[in-house]
């Protein structure tokens, strides 16, 4: 009996051996990348990249990671890649068993919103002399009628700064409105009608820039909200609705202005894509809600750039690019195009 199992035990030593020798034999043929080309925004962030070796039943399957410009960007021993600096760089991955390479082109554009725009300052008070401050002076609590004694008299509407103009805006008290109606068009259409300061907001040239200049200030704060587990999540909600109303606000004046540049369009996408990144890495990636207003947003901006992106961007049934409705396709899409165009 011991003379059989010694046989049965040396048998296996020499099939596994037999087994281990066939394997060394495989070699490394080819490896393949999952980006070939990447757009990073905001220093610091990462994205990961993924390769596979051909056969995938090669004997050596180690890789190394190398990049031609540090300081642009720097890859680890497991393929994170981190933005270090604007501009591009090539990301090589080779194979030690056959030296077998494949690259991706990274860019990094440096779209901090802090280096967009100017210092986060706001004015955060109008003078007292003046004679209207919607949300802080007394109107009507019926809905109906408050935006009748919200209008800005015509000798204020034209002799303020956009930058006075635009604090007025954002204290209108009817200001969420449009997210009561099926439709933010419809919604916003009212809101437009109804308020003669986002009409006349919506006519100056730096507009845009000042309600960035708000998002921006905003979007600072968004680490006080999330990072502070004892804060209160009326005070979270009440910021996220601050957000969402201001990013609409964006959106409709990229649809209502005759005045945008395609530099202002650039620069809206550009702060759209970094708030949206900090937004990702502060909320539960699985609860979408708290960005789609922003995919919604850089939909209407991608399509005011090129009304050729009008074709790839899934439009709802109404026939508005984006609007109340989504699919994580859609999403992706937008996504993709915006790095496209901040490049």
């Amino acid at each position: 009996m011991k003379k059989i199992l010694s046989f049965l035990i040396i048998c296996f030593v020499a099939a596994s051996a037999c087994n281990n020798e066939n394997k060394e034999t495989i070699a490394v043929t080819g490896i393949l990348i999952s980006k070939d080309d990447l757009v990073m925004a905001n220093i610091g962030s990462t994205q990961m990249l993924v390769v596979t070796i051909e056969p995938s039943d090669a004997a050596n399957t180690a890789v190394e990671w190398f990049t031609d410009n540090p300081a642009v960007a720097a890859v680890n021993a497991n393929g994170e890649i981190t933005a270090v600096g604007e501009g591009t760089a090539i990301i090589t991955v080779r194979t030690i068993d056959g030296i077998k390479t494949a690259t991706c082109l990274v860019t990094v554009v440096g779209c901090c919103m802090c280096d967009i725009l100017d210092p986060c300052v706001v004015n955060p008070q109008l003078p007292s002399d003046r004679p209207v401050k919607p949300g802080y002076w007394d109107y009507p609590v019926d809905s109906e009628n408050r935006h009748i004694a919200c209008q800005i008299p015509e000798e204020v509407l034209f002799s303020v700064s956009t930058e006075e103009l635009t604090d007025i805006v954002l204290r209108y008290p009817n200001l969420w409105h449009p997210f009561v109606f099926n439709n933010l068009n419809t919604g916003g259409n009212v809101l437009y009608d109804e308020f003669n300061g986002i009409r006349e907001l919506f006519k100056r040239e730096d507009a845009a820039k000042e309600l960035l200049k708000h998002y921006n200030c905003m979007m600072q704060d968004i680490y006080v909200f999330w990072s502070n587990p004892d804060m209160d999540p009326l005070q979270v909600g009440g910021f996220i609705m601050d957000v969402r109303v201001l990013e609409f606000l964006l959106g409709f004046l990229v649809q209502k202005s005759e005045v945008l540049s395609k530099k202002d369009l650039k620069l809206m996408l550009q702060c759209l894509v970094c708030a949206h990144e900090k937004e990702f890495e502060c909320y539960d990636p699985n609860f979408q809600y708290p960005w789609l207003m922003n995919f919604y947003v850089r939909a209407h901006v991608i399509v005011k750039m090129d009304a050729k992106y009008l074709e790839i961007i899934p439009r709802n049934p109404v026939g508005g690019p984006f609007n109340n409705w989504h699919t994580q396709e859609s999403c992706d899409i937008i996504n993709e195009l915006s790095y496209q165009l901040i490049k």
